[in-house]
């Protein structure tokens, strides 16, 4: 987001030693749910929390989920970088 000092907001991830860069396969959204992810990723595009990247080195898919209110709320799937990284006790 703009405006942050980025040493305060940015997080540097831990990750086991020989672990490979990850693509997920991309996953397909039915029709019912393309309306809604666009209406969601416009919505943050506009808030400036997210951006378009060319190159990225880690991939993941997101997960499309219909709420009673007929949202769609909006997860990414970090399952394969939680395998690349030590746990944290807080």
């Amino acid at each position: 987001m703009y405006g942050l000092i980025r040493e305060l907001v940015e997080l540097k991830i831990l990750m086991y030693r020989g672990v490979e860069l990850m693509i997920q396969s991309q996953r397909r959204i039915t029709l019912e749910f393309i309306s809604n992810v666009k209406e969601e990723v416009q919505r943050l595009m506009e808030a400036k929390f997210t951006r378009i990247v060319r190159y990225v080195e880690w991939l993941f898919n997101t997960v499309h989920v219909l709420k009673k209110n007929n949202k769609t709320k909006v997860y990414i799937d970090f399952r394969e970088l939680n395998k690349a990284t030590p746990k944290m006790s807080i």
